[in-house]
């Protein structure tokens, strides 16, 4: 299994997430319920490393 490593960029609406090496990205609202919700998607992911600008 290849590692995964995942980028995060937080905004003041929205947060940018990338994810390598699939380079697959999407944007999340920062609500609870997108919180939670992106919070699984990325537990899911099981990554090595998360970085956040």
């Amino acid at each position: 299994m290849k590692e995964v490593f995942i980028g995060i960029d937080i905004a003041k609406d929205t947060i940018d997430i990338s994810v390598l090496p699939s380079g697959e990205s999407w944007t999340v609202g920062t609500t609870p319920a997108d919180l939670i919700d992106t919070v699984d998607r990325l537990a899911a992911l099981k990554p090595k490393i998360i970085m956040m600008e």
